[in-house]
């Protein structure tokens, strides 16, 4: 099984639940016209992200520009990844762009006399050092008040992107000291901490969700902070890091846990099925041959075929009345009988039977067995009727037992009286049955090959089940979410207990893959969080629900604690020789101004700067750091940014 099916599985239900969490968005404009310009081919995967952000706090995010430029042979290429479409001249495709939203209605951007263009750049790109040079080579023209900011994204995993991040560092503060007057902002914002943590996989969308609010704190309009933020953020031939601290709903927790509980539970609920099958085997395997049509003496479905297609390729009953004789006198003996044997007649016929026997019955008979078209359709139908009538834990667990694979193997094809009204009819319906006894034998070897992969599917869909339980178990990193487990694992074992055997119908179905399996999770998953009021909370509320137990002033400090810890330690940066606490330029909680932690704050003796968010699914802190030694016109070095191989 792909690796990538939980984690997708696990995405979905994430926005299942962040798409049903009361939030009251849109407070905030974005101040100036700003584009969003992905540099290379390692950030755009986040651009929904980033968007994501921008679009639920700022009312006129939805006129903002999202760009990426890819480098196409020795020049570049633009792509407009709202609209899809492409072009080739940089700076005209910038400046559509931007003409675009200054036509807007005057009430759109308030400032429309100045534009801000924002770089998202992988810092182990391999043409980092071309991206750099195009953003500082960028001419719109004096007509445009432009500031450019920079966001250089350092994925240091391997030795291998630590040396080209190093390397394209060295570049900028080589390029840094004849570019003063083009270089706007640059924000390096690595994936190592200065506290040793690492972020990898999901948690590395941290990073882009910072990135996002660095672009909100210094473009915003209508709040009285505003020009304090922007003074902070923003900034001329300037290097500068960010530190960030988040508490949320735990979406993440609650969709790992509540899925893990409901994928226990099946597995439960398949577990009593197989104890239920082991408790009365012998008629349970009598009722599964019933369930296949496999009486004495026949099986329902190939007598169906045989009847409906196989019976009419064969010669009718007149037909025979033409084979030739020896004499008149062996045609009258014959004549005078009902009921014959193949060699006697043989003998009459002087061997006429033999050949029209081997002609038009069994030749046709292995035509029509060799023709793949007509199999195909036969097999096609038995498996549709046998699909619908056999449930997973036959399957599983009756298809094992030696009694329903013996019945077929040894199956014997019943004849029922062969004597008909004439010589003729009597010969026909011997040779009709002799031919239904050999299509059976045919058939009855593809039944038990179509068996035994009814089995396996079965079989390989278990272990399906299991590697994906496996996958999502592996997502757990926080155990210290024992509350979160605890409380949201109850939830979905109540939802479950109540329609335990339905969906478990739904899940286990001989013809279910792990496709159809990541599918019917999400759709159960929906249901779940559809059927309590909690899962659609506030992250306040839902805190206050989950921890009823806990006062007010308790939730508070739980919240500070996270917020509250040494800042210092989430600076997106590890090189050994920077020095920050002196270089701290402001400190930003991002929230909504009547939340009861808002209040909590207002109250701190720290200094910082509340930008009010009419959401309310999190809180946020972000501190940033400008690295340039202060009171010195001295440049920091760049190259030690780069944090050590770990």
């Amino acid at each position: 099984m792909e690796e990538r099916k939980g984690k997708k599985l696990l995405r979905s239900c994430m926005n299942q639940l962040s798409k049903i969490t009361k939030t009251d968005n849109g407070s905030n404009e974005a101040l100036y016209p700003v584009v969003i310009i992905f540099l290379g081919h390692k950030t755009v995967s986040h651009f929904s992200a980033v968007r994501e952000i921008l679009d639920t706090n700022w009312r006129n995010g939805e006129y903002l520009k999202y760009i990426q430029i890819t480098k196409n042979g020795d020049s570049f290429q633009c792509l407009d990844l709202i609209t899809g479409i492409y072009e080739n001249n940089l700076s005209v495709f910038i400046e559509q762009s931007l003409v675009e939203m200054l036509k807007t209605d005057e009430y759109i951007f308030q400032n429309k006399l100045q534009v801000r263009l924002k770089y998202i750049l992988a810092g182990e790109e391999e043409a980092a050092d071309e991206y750099f040079d195009l953003m500082l080579d960028m001419n719109l023209g004096k007509k445009y008040n432009l500031l450019q900011t920079i966001f250089i994204m350092m994925d240091e995993s391997t030795a291998e992107k630590r040396r080209r991040i190093s390397e394209f560092l060295h570049f900028i503060g080589e390029k840094r000291k004849n570019t003063e007057d083009k270089l706007g902002a640059v924000y390096l914002l690595s994936n190592y901490l200065k506290d040793g943590n690492v972020l990898l996989d999901y948690r590395l969308g941290l990073n882009y969700r910072l990135v996002a609010d660095l672009i909100l704190l210094g473009g915003n309009r209508g709040t009285g902070s505003h020009g304090n933020a922007e003074a902070v953020i923003e900034g001329y031939n300037t290097i500068k890091t960010a530190a960030y601290a988040l508490v949320e709903k735990p979406v993440r927790s609650i969709a790992i846990f509540s899925l893990l509980k409901i994928m226990e539970c099946l597995m439960k609920e398949n577990l009593r099925s197989y104890q239920d099958w082991s408790k009365d085997a012998m008629q349970l395997s009598e009722d599964l041959q019933e369930k296949l049509g496999i009486r004495r003496g026949k099986i329902q479905c190939l007598e169906d075929i045989f009847q409906d297609h196989v019976i009419k390729i064969f010669p009718s009953p007149s037909e025979l009345s033409y084979l030739a004789y020896i004499d008149e006198n062996e045609f009258k003996e014959i004549h005078k009988e009902k009921k014959i044997s193949f060699t006697r007649l043989n003998q009459a016929t002087g061997g006429n039977w033999s050949l029209f026997f081997e002609e038009h019955y069994k030749k046709e008979l292995d035509k029509l067995l060799s023709d793949q078209n007509f199999i195909e359709k036969c097999l096609t139908k038995i498996e549709k009727d046998w699909r619908l009538v056999l449930t997973y834990e036959d399957a599983l667990y009756g298809l094992t037992e030696d009694r329903v694979l013996e019945a077929l193997e040894e199956f014997s094809v019943s004849e029922s009286d062969l004597t008909g009204n004439t010589i003729e009819e009597s010969v026909h319906s011997h040779a009709v049955a002799k031919m239904r006894t050999s299509f059976y034998s045919d058939m009855i070897r593809k039944l038990l090959k179509l068996l035994t992969t009814f089995h396996y599917e079965a079989e390989h869909f278990l272990q399906t089940c299991q590697a994906l339980e496996d996958e999502i178990r592996k997502e757990v990193i926080d155990e210290e979410d024992r509350n979160i487990r605890n409380y949201y694992e109850h939830l979905a074992e109540h939802f479950l207990r109540q329609k335990e055997a339905e969906i478990s119908k739904r899940i286990f179905r001989i013809e279910n893959d792990g496709n159809g399996l990541c599918r019917e999770l999400e759709q159960i998953f929906g249901e779940l969080i559809a059927s309590d009021a909690i899962f659609s909370m506030s992250f306040e509320q839902e805190m206050q629900a989950r921890l009823d137990t806990m006062s007010d002033e308790a939730r508070v400090m739980m919240v500070k604690r996270v917020l509250e810890e040494k800042i210092e330690n989430k600076i997106r940066l590890r090189g050994s020789a920077a020095s920050y606490e002196n270089n701290l330029r402001g400190i930003f909680y991002l929230m909504n101004k009547d939340a009861k932690y808002a209040r909590e704050v207002k109250h701190s003796n720290h200094t910082f700067t509340l930008f009010h968010l009419k959401r309310t699914d999190c809180i946020e802190k972000i501190a940033i750091y400008d690295l340039d030694p202060l009171g010195s016109n001295e440049y920091c070095n760049l190259t030690e940014m780069a944090g050590e191989s770990p």
